[in-house]
Order: C-alpha cells, then sequence, then structure tokens
C-alpha cells in the first residue's frame, strides 16, 4: 500500500509540473501570451517533489549515509547501532515536523502572488513528509 501512494504522488505531482511548463511553453512562444500561474504551480509542485522524494529515499534507504561505525563492529551489535540511527532519524523528524507546523500556521493567512491559494498549502508538505519519513524509516527496506 505505501508503495502504492509513493509512485501515486510522484507521478501526479511529476506529470502536473511537466504539463504546466509545456503550457508555460507554449503560451508563451506559440500563443505569444504567457500563462501568469504557470510558473508559480511548476515551483510550489516542485517543493512537493522534492519532499515527497525524501521521503521515497528514507523508504529505500537511497540517502547518503556513513556506515563505518557497522562495519567496523561485530556483527552483533550493527543491529544496535541500525536502532540507534532510526531513533535519532525519528526524533529529528519528529522535531522538524513540529517546528514546520508551526511555520505552517503562520502562513494561512498569506495567499501565492499567482494562484492565490494560501502558502500554508505549499508549506504543509514539510510536516506531512516528516511523519510520513518516520513511517518509512521504520518499515522494512523496499525489496527485503
Amino acid at each position: 500500500m505505501y508503495r502504492v501512494i509513493e509512485l501515486t504522488a510522484a507521478t501526479v505531482l511529476v506529470v502536473n509540473m511537466v504539463v504546466a511548463l509545456t503550457l508555460q511553453v507554449f503560451f508563451r512562444y506559440v500563443v505569444r501570451a504567457p500563462l501568469f500561474w504557470s510558473e508559480e504551480l511548476a515551483r510550489f509542485l516542485l517543493i512537493w517533489s522534492v519532499f515527497v522524494g525524501a521521503t521515497f529515499a528514507f523508504r529505500h534507504r537511497t540517502h547518503m549515509s556513513i556506515d563505518l561505525i557497522g562495519s567496523i563492529l561485530p556483527a552483533r551489535f550493527v543491529g544496535v547501532v541500525d536502532l540507534i540511527g532510526r531513533l535519532v532519524m525519528t526524533a529529528f523528524l519528529l522535531m522538524l515536523a513540529y517546528i514546520s507546523w508551526q511555520f505552517v500556521l503562520r502562513f494561512t493567512d498569506i495567499r501565492s502572488a499567482a494562484l492565490n491559494i494560501p502558502l500554508a498549502i505549499v508549506y504543509i508538505v514539510l510536516p506531512a513528509t516528516s511523519l510520513a519519513s518516520i513511517i518509512a524509516v521504520w518499515l522494512p527496506k523496499q525489496g527485503d
């Protein structure tokens, strides 16, 4: 189920970003009447796709990591080091979710220039993906 959500979110974000940018190019150079909202929409979709991608990277364990400690310790301690790493990541992501939620609350009344949507809609991705990343940290590595 988690994989379906990941793939659907990534597909929807990237396809919509490509459509918005294609429309912008078409209207700017063919119709000669640029769309005023497409660049802003593409920027917001890029922000969302970056954070959804970060969650994807947590799930598939593809973020950069330093595994020196795990490689020099005896095998019986590798699990303990992994557990400590997951606990540290969870604490960080919880703190990030809390702080970013406070940030979202500050932007509920401020609207974007072109789309006229609350900026909180754009910034809600950070606490949402922080919480999703916590789930991803504790799920088994994809393919296991």
